[in-house]
C-alpha cells in the first residue's frame, strides 16, 4: 500500500531538534530537525499492526483541540493545539467519529 499526499507545507525554522526540547504551546508541530509546520488536516484510517517489527513499539494518537485566548489584545480569541496520547491498550487507540467508531 502507497499513500502519497501533495501540496504546500507551511514550514518556518526553530530552535527545537527533537520533541522533548518543546516545553511550551507552539501551535505547530515539529516535522524534522529545526523544522516546524502550522497545524492542517489529513486524515486517513488503517488497521496497524504495532507489532510487525517486534513489541517495543507505541501508538500515539493525536487530537485536535481548540483553545480559547481571552487575554489577548488581538481579535482572534482561539487557537488549535495538539493533545498527544500514548495508547496503553488497544482500546485507547480507538478514535470517535460520533455514530462511527473506527
Amino acid at each position: 500500500m502507497q499513500v502519497s499526499l501533495t501540496g504546500l507545507l507551511e514550514v518556518k525554522g526553530m530552535t527545537y531538534t527533537h520533541t522533548d526540547k518543546v516545553k511550551q504551546d507552539t501551535h505547530d508541530m515539529l516535522v524534522s530537525e529545526n523544522t516546524i509546520a502550522v497545524y492542517h488536516n489529513h486524515y486517513a484510517t488503517y488497521h496497524l499492526d504495532l507489532d510487525v517489527d517486534g513489541t517495543n513499539n507505541s501508538f500515539v494518537k493525536s487530537t485536535v483541540t481548540a483553545v480559547r485566548d481571552t487575554g489577548c489584545d488581538i481579535p482572534r480569541r482561539s487557537y488549535w493545539t495538539v493533545r498527544r496520547e500514548v495508547a496503553k491498550r488497544e482500546a485507547d487507540g480507538e478514535v470517535d467519529l460520533g455514530a462511527v467508531k473506527i
